[in-house]
């Protein structure tokens, strides 16, 4: 690790240590901190791409990208409310006809 990367570190285990919920926990604010300094850095031709950028463009993109992320994750909750719903559907398909049948078989219908 070098020395520029342990100077950011300290920097990030210093702002979370600002959190209130967190309570000064050493251990959460280090563990940030590696995470934040260990990501991957963007490319240089990204980087050059994005100087090139006005504020309400870089703004836009944000924005687009926010949008985004909350459509996937809108897909998502629909994938699963939808298989919920088809499976209480089916499943309650199969209690009425199991119901049925057995009312019929007690009933003296099912010879």
């Amino acid at each position: 690790m070098t020395r520029e990367d342990e100077e950011e570190i300290a920097a990030i285990v210093a702002a979370v240590r600002q959190i209130p919920h967190l309570g000064g926990d050493e251990s959460i604010a280090k563990r940030v901190g590696e995470r934040v300094a260990g990501a991957t850095p963007l490319p240089a031709h990204v980087r050059e791409w994005l100087a090139g950028k006005s504020k309400p463009e870089l703004e836009a993109l944000d924005k687009m990208l926010r949008d985004y992320s909350a459509a996937q994750t809108i897909g998502k909750f629909g994938k699963w409310l939808g298989l919920t719903i088809a499976g209480v559907f089916l499943g309650s398909w199969g209690l009425a006809k199991a119901g049925i049948e057995i009312f019929a078989w007690l009933k003296g219908g099912g010879r």
